[in-house]
């Protein structure tokens, strides 16, 4: 490993993106991260790193795990840090020791002074970003806010035949974007229900379509379950797309209008529950309401 990037916290949703970046451009890169059970739940080693990189489970806070973690790194690259809204800000400062508060904002050095020594000897210099953090997640909690929409990524994802795909040219004006896989038991619950709404739904066929997009899948077992329903589903196969959603388990659902996310479901739906039917119903039908003169609303094919 002598010469690789030490990156703290790298199994984050920006961890994990630089750690890919990273492993794109052949750097050699080793990840220290604690798995906060706040943010990835109570899983194991993430599965969606990629291939060759070390995966160390261990807390900034701890120096014997940070020294480990130091051994043969030329940089390091600090993302560690203890982050969320307000159910998260609240268990953070009531249940959370002052030493990992202290640890985030300003005393990372004092904590694991090895990493201050690792950084001086490599030649590099140590950004305290952990107090811009905290602010960050303040301004989440009491900034106001907009309506909630945020704009749907782009990406391409795999067609059956391996081929890329744009996932903006699979989109309608109302699309549901759903993240699932067959190894996914959960997943595997809800299928019925939402080949049922597809169904119930096929009048607006053009307004609305349902996104299937398998993660880090296998193909043929996919094939196997979906039959004849093949060609409405398309591949994530290292969990990029979803990625860019925001999407760290399965299954996951976003309805998107006009290329903008108006709501997310986490979790198995029962997508006969008409609660959510009558949201998507009412998505479909006000898109038919506006002048037709207009453009379809179809997002453009993004890459």
């Amino acid at each position: 490993m002598d010469g690789a990037v030490l990156v703290t916290g790298g199994a984050g949703f920006i961890g994990s993106h630089l750690v890919e970046a990273l492993v794109a451009r052949g750097v050699r890169v080793r990840v220290l991260d604690s798995l906060e059970p706040q943010v990835h739940g109570q899983g194991a080693e993430p599965r969606y790193l990629p291939q060759g990189v070390e995966f160390l489970r261990g807390s900034i806070t701890d120096p014997a795990a940070v020294d480990r973690a130091l051994v043969g790194m030329l940089a390091v690259v600090h993302l560690a840090a203890q982050v969320g809204v307000t159910p998260v800000l609240l268990f953070w400062f009531h249940e959370v020791p002052l030493s990992t508060i202290l640890a985030n904002i300003l005393a990372f050095p004092v904590v694991a002074p090895s990493l201050l020594l690792g950084l001086l000897a490599a030649g590099t210099g140590l950004v305290f970003e952990p107090l811009g953090r905290l602010l960050g997640a303040l301004a989440v909690v009491f900034w106001p806010r907009g309506d909630g929409t945020r704009e749907a990524p782009g990406g391409f994802l795999v067609d059956a035949g391996g081929r890329p795909v744009p996932i903006g040219s699979r989109m309608a004006p109302v699309t549901l974007v759903h993240f699932w896989a067959t190894w996914c038991p959960p997943c595997m619950t809800e299928i019925p229900s939402l080949t049922r709404l597809s169904e119930d739904l096929g009048e607006y066929r053009g307004d609305f379509t349902i996104l299937m997009v398998a993660v880090n899948d296998d193909m043929e077992r996919v094939g196997t379950f979906v039959g004849d329903r093949l060609s409405s589903v398309l591949y994530d196969p290292s969990w990029e797309v979803a990625h860019r959603y925001g999407t760290r388990k399965l299954p996951e659902t976003y309805l998107v209008v006009h290329g903008q996310v108006v709501e997310r479901w986490i979790g198995a739906q029962d997508w006969n529950e008409p609660g959510i039917r009558r949201q998507i119903l009412t998505a479909v039908e006000e898109l038919r309401q506006e002048p037709a003169a207009g453009a379809s609303g179809r997002p453009e094919p993004a890459g």
